[in-house]
């Protein structure tokens, strides 16, 4: 009767413990920021993400808005930042992340762009186009 009750018991915690490690992934972002799968491909290198973030005061920067919700590789240039990478997920050669302002490509880098409140800006990374 031991026996049957430790084996329930061992069956049970490995249950708890797979769901537990599901609902922790699936949960990660809060409201704020959307991300949406857009490929179904098999490789995860080939999946397209956007991350969406809208102002919610004036005057700050895109740049600084993203890493309020993320971490952000950068490289430092003379005339700015170059983002290399938001999380886990870093450029290639095959893919970046692009900035966009308003769903329009932004004309300025990340940390150039002033922002107002209800600026919608987006970082979606995509397939570099030769």
């Amino acid at each position: 009767m031991k026996k049957k009750f430790l084996f329930l018991f061992v069956i049970i915690l490995i249950l708890g413990l797979v769901f537990w490690e599901k609902e922790k992934k699936t949960n990660s972002f809060d409201g704020k920021v959307v991300i949406q799968n857009q490929s179904e491909q098999t490789l995860d290198l080939e999946k397209q993400f956007n991350i969406i973030l809208i102002a919610v005061i004036d005057g700050q920067t895109a740049y600084d808005l993203l890493k309020t919700q993320y971490q952000v590789l950068i490289k430092e240039y003379d005339l700015g930042i170059f983002i290399e990478g938001i999380n886990d997920l870093k450029n290639t050669d095959q893919y970046y992340w692009a900035f966009y302002l308003n769903d329009e490509y932004a004309q300025k880098g990340a940390d150039q762009t002033i922002l107002n409140k209800g600026d919608k800006i987006e970082f979606r990374y995509e397939e570099i186009a030769f």
